[in-house]
């Protein structure tokens, strides 16, 4: 899997390929519960806040694993001398 958000065996979004999640994202529609368990879904009942939960999911994982885009960002502009 690549990003589970939720239990899973439990009301869950699941993707199983990069595609799979940039299919997904961005998600839109009105925000509510997500009322099913989806595998790969390119929508679901949750609207704008699924696709806020998977992104945040996919953020934690990227952090956790060392990968922190304005971090390095920061650090680099401060060893040329810059400002960021």
């Amino acid at each position: 899997m690549v990003s589970v958000v939720g239990t899973p065996g439990k009301i869950a979004l699941a993707f199983t390929s990069a595609g799979a999640v940039a299919a997904y994202l961005p998600a839109v529609g009105t925000p509510g519960p997500l009322t099913a368990s989806p595998l790969n879904s390119t929508t679901t009942s949750a609207g704008v806040f699924g696709g806020d939960l998977v992104a945040l999911e996919l953020n934690i994982g990227f952090n956790n694993a060392g990968f922190s885009y304005c971090v390095t960002f920061v650090r680099s502009e401060r060893s040329r001398g810059g400002t960021p």
